[in-house]
């Protein structure tokens, strides 16, 4: 009967009668199709003739509960929705689907499908509006409605501006679905830092590595989760900034590492840390006591005094690393004898 109703073209009973047969547990097709097939035949249905099937169905609702019944179909299903408003002339909601998508599944395979149909719409919307503003501008040739013009001339600009950051954002969208897979990959935090980084984007690279130290249990961490911290700390060094190095190694060595020697990793570059200071400071402090005016000889010994007390927070941290353990070296230790 469906068949029937498809061929005649009347595809709001068709859709209809679909969605009954899926919604009926006690349904069996007399062609043997699955209730999978049924559910994407339908969905098929809805995004393919939008206008005549969003008479009686909520096209919506139903694509996206197919979402949450066939997991293995999550990409085809996102571009379903999104073709559905496509074809309906919704365009921005279309957007707002294939932003979702993109920022949900959970597998490569699903993000790169709804990835290149979500590429393959801007570029035919932006070659649409380009062929329209070259039939424009011929029919226009001989009239005086600059402003028109211009004003389309931008609306392409601002399309094609969309259509590049789109795929710029491409590498940091699979990050994101990388990481949505395996929260605790340190490998792939650290790729993404670095994508930032080449972008220029330091306050996005403090953002990431906060967000990354929240998140990655050492325990159940595919790689290093130490190396986080400590680049976390070097980042910040590198920057200027000694005093939020000094308390990201401070929180670095309470946490839980699996093993003892990831802590005492820690440790000595913290230790290291404060000597590098040190020995910088000593190094301007001899450079200005050089001088002969009374300006550079203040500086010089203030700078010996910082140099001392960077020896002594070296000294220190050495001392705390082998005094009493802390509870979270406590834990560590009792992870390599278990």
């Amino acid at each position: 009967y469906v068949d029937y109703l498809a061929k005649v073209g009347n595809f709001e009973e068709g859709a209809a009668q679909l969605a009954e047969c899926v919604n009926d547990d006690d349904f069996i097709s007399p062609k043997g199709h699955s209730k999978h097939q049924l559910w994407m035949r339908l969905c098929d249905m809805c995004a393919k003739h939008p206008n005549e099937v969003s008479r009686r169905l909520n096209v919506d609702a139903i694509i996206r509960s197919g979402l949450s019944r066939f997991t293995d179909e999550v990409g085809k299903l996102w571009c379903k929705l999104a073709d559905f408003y496509i074809r309906g002339g919704h365009f921005e909601r279309a957007r707002d689907i294939f932003e979702e998508g993109i920022n949900s599944v959970l597998t490569v395979r699903d993000f790169t499908s709804v990835f290149d149909t979500y590429a393959q719409f801007e570029e035919s919307v932006l070659s649409a509006k380009m062929a329209n503003q070259a039939e424009d501008e011929d029919d226009e040739e001989d009239s005086d409605e600059d402003d028109d013009m211009d004003f389309e001339g931008k609306d392409v600009e601002l399309r094609l501006a969309r259509l590049e950051h789109l795929m710029e954002r491409r590498p940091l969208l699979l990050s994101s679905v990388l990481l949505r897979q395996n929260p605790h990959n340190v490998a792939e935090w650290f790729k993404r830092v670095g994508l930032y980084k080449a972008l220029g984007e330091l306050g996005q690279v403090v953002g990431c590595f906060t967000e990354a130290a929240k998140t990655v249990d050492p325990l159940q961490a595919t790689g290093k989760p130490h190396e986080l911290w400590l680049a976390f700390a070097k980042f910040y060094e590198e920057h200027g900034d000694p005093g939020s190095a000094r308390l990201i190694l401070g929180r670095a060595v309470e946490v839980g590492y699996k093993t003892v020697d990831d802590l005492a990793l820690v440790w000595c570059a913290w230790s290291e840390f404060e000597l590098r200071l040190a020995e910088q400071a000593s190094a301007e402090a001899n450079d200005l006591a050089e001088a002969e005016d009374e300006e550079n000889k203040a500086e010089a010994e203030a700078k010996a005094e910082e140099a001392a007390a960077g020896y002594a927070a070296a000294l220190e941290v050495m001392q705390r690393a082998v005094a009493e353990p802390s509870a979270a070296s406590v834990r560590a230790r009792n992870m390599d004898l278990g």
